[in-house]
């Protein structure tokens, strides 16, 4: 579920959806199923489809990180699935949470930054959703994205990262994850080649998105604040 308000907006020219759009559309499994969960739903009723579904995909990442944790030991080894040695479940297994935390990413990213040019200018908002709900709804996707690209990078083989700085455990690649998200140097760890590197640039802005632009706008805009 997008974690703020935006729908999807054809072009009032053409009346079609604009090519970035479909690409979000394409790479964000979540975001469509959010904007056809959202549809039709304005004010109250949309604002609870909203804050309902963002608690949940935390909970969500939350177990999915703990079951992880359970089921290596805490050992980094045991969850690179994806080499050419892994059985055929857990290739899938993870596939399928990769491609769900890289899809929450997407959807996050381009959801808040929407949401935050739409506040900008002024355009009115189909829930009721107000400055403090949408900090509140930041600050849990905010966390939920430090666990995603945890799992997400805990995925990857063990030549992604350099020899002499690499992770060992899950929880090394939690304060990694911590660590990039608020651009204080990635806890010493260091990633190798276009992938890992790309996940980590591409968390970075989830973290500038979530924090300097949203809460910059949110915080800012009186509007937005709740009455009394």
């Amino acid at each position: 579920m997008p974690s703020t308000d935006p729908d999807l907006e054809p072009n009032p020219k053409t009346g079609k959806l604009p090519i970035y759009e479909w690409l979000v559309l394409f790479t964000s499994w979540t975001y469509a199923l959010a904007s056809f969960r959202k549809r039709g739903q304005t004010g109250e009723a949309r604002t609870g489809v909203i804050t309902q579904m963002n608690r949940l995909y935390l909970i969500v990442s939350v177990v999915l990180v703990a079951a992880m944790l359970a089921y290596s030991s805490n050992k980094i080894g045991s969850t690179q699935g994806g080499g050419p040695d892994a059985g055929v479940a857990i290739g899938v297994v993870a596939f399928a949470l990769g491609s769900y935390c890289l899809s929450r990413g997407i959807e996050v990213f381009y959801a808040f930054y929407r949401d935050a040019f739409d506040k900008l200018a002024k355009k009115p908002s189909q829930s009721s959703l107000d400055g403090h709900r949408r900090i509140s709804l930041a600050l849990t996707s905010y966390v939920e994205i430090i666990v995603n690209f945890a799992l997400l990078l805990a995925l990857l083989p063990a030549d992604a990262w350099q020899a002499a700085s690499a992770p060992t455990s899950i929880t090394d690649i939690l304060f990694y994850s911590a660590s990039t998200i608020t651009t204080s140097g990635g806890g010493g760890f260091v990633p190798k080649g276009v992938v890992p590197q790309a996940f980590t640039v591409f968390e970075i802005a989830c973290g500038l998105i979530l924090l300097v632009v949203c809460f910059a706008v949110y915080a800012g805009d009186r509007t937005q604040q709740p009455p009394g």
